[in-house]
């Protein structure tokens, strides 16, 4: 550093001293040059007044030269014929093509700078027209400012040497002035360091940055904090891996997913957390520049995994793994394959009794008194067809939300109770059914019709699957958690390890009962949609052989 600076003033000073001669020698060059050339014009003009005052201006001017003036004069005639010239001994050419004596026949005056021949060397020429109509010319010669200025030469190198070896002495004082307070300071805690006045902005600066250097530090480190929060509880497992294929990062997801601790595995192989081929594969592309995303079962769930090549300066630098679990989406595919298939099956089974009682009557093979019992079999089999397709419609209009939000309303839950007990009366009057209801007078906003269906088929269930004589009560009030209806009955009950699948399509805990009920299995699907589409919480108290209890509760 001190080297460089003193090499920047020494060559700053050589620099500066240089140019200031230049500037001196041509300032000199045209103060001496205008000099000369006003001197050549002011003898001019006296020598052409004395020659129109004389009566012969040859003769007068043949004085001047006996005289010894110094400057070369010339008189012309104005067709340029050359009269006399204080210089030339011989004839001399024309000189109407001259620049200055052409400029003095046409205005009166005129001047040039040219090369002559006859003196050979550079000379200042100023004309002037006499009164008799000749001309009168003066010149200098330029060269002898250069001269001069060749003269003064050794004493300006001189003194150009002095000035300059003080000059770079300075210099090397200076540099170690500036330097060595330079050297002196704490950059740790520049503030308490002892230095000159001119250095305390330098000084200022540089705490100043240590400021911002920290709180970047800080800022950069709250950054990553922030970033370690989101990864370590996103959903989503992620890891991060070098070129190499060494983990740079794994979030706490990815962790549980593959069975390790983030810690243990920092900076290993991606190896050391999984063997799987297949997992494997999909890496071992990302690390060749491909996106890869695959489906993959790990610890019994569905994960979809993204592995993603990463770029820096056009250069794979790293891979991103990044696992979403897909799990719910793929059973809900898979429930929805296996809905296909028990609504084939549902629908064949009515179809082919129906097609046979009526294939058996067309061919003659039910004798006459039979017809009746046959066609009594054919119509109980087309309504419990009838109620299956009207099931399965309702279901997937729920499936695509058709009511989600649409024409709710403001519904008491009382009167629909009310109402639906008095539809079911007659199935209640044949099982013996005893009803009792506890229900205040309560009212949500929602769909008039689903409400009903939900109601409805909570009771209907409640009655199908309850004993003779048995019981069923239904409470409606409200409490700390919402509206609460509760539909119990006294029947069979549900065995505690059927309790999660319930409300799955299709899913009958006595097919033998169910078939006899003529229930279709879709009855508590349709429960579990209209609540989930009323935002409500579902949940089922049973005991086999002891009854069952089934609560909705509704938001207040």
């Amino acid at each position: 550093m001190k080297r460089k600076i003193n090499l920047s003033m020494s060559l700053l000073t050589i620099a500066v001293l240089f140019l200031s001669a230049a500037l001196v020698l041509s300032g000199c060059y045209e103060h001496f040059n205008t000099q000369i050339q006003e001197q050549v014009r002011s003898e001019t003009r006296l020598l052409a007044q004395c020659l129109n005052n004389a009566e012969n201006d040859i003769s007068y001017i043949r004085t001047f030269d006996s005289a010894g003036i110094g400057n070369r004069f010339t008189l012309i005639d104005t067709d340029g014929t050359v009269l006399y010239d204080s210089v030339a001994s011989q004839d001399v050419e024309n000189h109407a093509d001259r620049t200055e004596v052409h400029l003095a026949l046409e205005r009166g005056y005129g001047e040039a700078v040219r090369f002559s021949d006859t003196l050979g060397s550079e000379q200042f020429y100023y004309a002037l027209r006499l009164d008799n109509g000749h001309v009168l010319r003066l010149s200098s010669e330029t060269g002898s400012i250069y001269q001069m200025f060749l003269d003064i030469i050794p004493l300006l190198i001189r003194l150009l040497i002095l000035l300059l070896i003080i000059a770079l002495l300075v210099a090397a004082k200076l540099t170690k002035n500036i330097v060595a307070p330079i050297n002196a300071i704490d950059f740790v805690h520049p503030e308490n360091s002892v230095i000159y006045e001119e250095l305390s902005p330098f000084v200022t600066h540089i705490t100043d940055q240590n400021t911002q250097i920290m709180h970047q530090i800080e800022e950069i480190t709250q950054q990553k904090n922030r970033i370690n929060v989101i990864t370590q509880n996103m959903q989503e497992g992620l890891v991060i891996l070098d070129k190499n294929a060494l983990i740079l990062s794994l979030n706490k997801n990815a962790a549980k997913v593959f069975g390790v601790k983030s810690a243990a595995v920092l900076g290993k192989s991606f190896l050391n957390v999984s063997r799987d081929l297949k997992i494997n594969d999909c890496v071992s592309g990302a690390l060749n520049g491909e996106n890869r995303n695959i489906v993959h079962e790990l610890g019994g769930r569905v994960y979809r995994l993204y592995c993603n090549p990463v770029y820096e300066n056009e250069e794979m630098n790293g891979v991103i793994l990044f696992m979403v679990d897909i799990n719910d989406k793929y059973s809900a595919e898979k429930i929805r394959r296996e809905f296909s298939a028990n609504v084939s099956h549902e629908l064949k089974t009515p179809l082919t009794s129906i097609s046979g009682y009526a294939e058996m009557i067309a061919s003659g093979m039910v004798k006459p008194d039979d017809v009746g019992m046959f066609a009594q079999k054919i119509q109980k089999e087309s309504l419990r067809l009838l109620t299956l397709i009207d099931d399965i419609i309702k279901l997937s209009r729920l499936d695509e939300n058709a009511h989600d939000g649409e024409n709710f309303e403001t519904v008491n839950l009382k009167a629909v109770i009310s109402e639906t007990l008095d539809i079911l009366s007659r199935q209640i009057a044949e099982k013996e059914i005893k009803i009792s209801v506890n229900a205040q007078d309560i009212q949500i906003e929602g769909n008039t019709s689903m409400l009903s269906e939900l109601v409805y088929n909570l009771c209907e269930n409640a009655i199908k699957y309850n004993i003779e004589g048995g019981e069923l009560r239904v409470n409606l009030y409200k409490n700390d958690t919402g509206k609460v209806l509760e539909v119990t009955d006294t029947g069979i009950g549900i065995d505690k390890k059927y309790h999660d699948r319930i409300f799955e399509r299709f899913f009958r805990v006595d097919k033998s009962h169910s078939k006899k009920t003529g229930g279709t299995g879709l009855g508590l699907s349709i429960v579990k949609h209209i609540a989930e589409l009323h935002h409500a919480a579902l949940s089922i108290e049973s005991e086999l052989g002891k009854g069952t209890t089934i609560r909705v509760v509704f938001p207040s």
